[in-house]
């Protein structure tokens, strides 16, 4: 019944085309490939394997509903490679509400908790500093929202992040930073991605997490500063944390990267949709 009401119909004629069918076909086709393949993942999640709580895998889904079905793929994708992690998702009120009526998407929503953001007042990048250097333990990992997981997502002892992007001395916005902020006179400071972190050993570090509080509040203040050009201020203003944590990991020793490359849904480790980057979302 269901392909004789839901056909096609010709715009003047009421008739079938051909071309309109074949197009109806290949979406059918591809709605059941999506179906199987999400069973399929589903499934595969599924494996009966003991929980490992000796870490949490952290995401930040907060202020945009535009990110749930990110999140929701970035989780099962995670589970598909892993399906003994446990996931921390932190959410503001009104994203945890709509979390909670669709926990069914999940595959694993017995092991997934949901926690209110630390930092209910502040915007989005300064909770995601909270929640790396302070909420995060040895062996947890940070990933943002809208990747994709490939593999098992990997434990180090050593600082990671998802890719070295650029030298912050190169570009004219961080340049002028890094002289504001007294640095420019210092070794070659590198732009690190934080779309996945884990810092080992330094997440027990007190000095650590102060200073990249301490130089996110300084970035925040500057990039108001009339001395740039407008086209400037709203990338320093969005990339706040990210140059904070790029820093202050840069100042307390060695880190390691999880891609040597990175390009929008490149097909590695774990890809990233780059969902704010490309929008525009501050």
């Amino acid at each position: 019944m269901f392909w004789l009401t839901n056909m096609p119909k010709n715009s003047k004629n009421g008739l079938i085309s051909y071309r309109s069918l074949r197009k109806f076909g290949q979406n059918s086709f591809s709605a059941l490939q999506n179906i199987s393949i999400n069973t399929k993942q589903r499934f595969r999640a599924l494996r009966d394997v003991p929980l490992d709580d000796s870490r949490a895998i952290h995401l930040l889904f907060m202020k945009r509903d535009q990110y749930f079905q990110p999140t929701i793929k970035c989780l099962n994708s995670i589970w598909f490679n892993s399906p003994r992690e446990k996931i921390t998702v932190w959410v503001d009120v009104e994203r945890k509400q709509l979390f909670e009526k669709s926990i069914s998407k999940l595959h694993r929503s017995d092991r997934v908790e949901l926690r209110i953001i630390p930092l209910p007042d502040r915007e989005w990048q300064r909770n995601k500093l909270e929640i790396i250097v302070k909420l995060m333990e040895r062996s947890d990992l940070f990933t943002d929202a809208d990747m994709i997981w490939n593999s098992v997502p990997p434990r180090l002892e050593k600082p990671l992040f998802f890719v070295d992007e650029y030298d912050l001395g190169k570009r004219t916005n961080t340049r002028w930073l890094l002289k504001q902020l007294g640095l420019d006179r210092d070794f070659g400071w590198r732009m690190l991605n934080v779309s996945v972190v884990a810092l080992g050993e330094k997440s027990k570090y007190p000095v650590f997490a102060n200073r990249s509080i301490e130089l996110y509040e300084k970035i925040r203040t500057l990039s108001q500063d009339s001395e740039l050009g407008s086209d400037d201020l709203p990338g320093l203003h969005r990339m706040a944390e990210q140059i904070a944590l790029s820093i202050a990991a840069q100042e307390l020793g060695e880190y390691r990267v999880l891609k040597e490359t990175d390009s929008y849904m490149d097909g590695g480790l774990a890809e990233s949709y780059y969902l704010g980057a490309i929008n525009g979302y501050d």
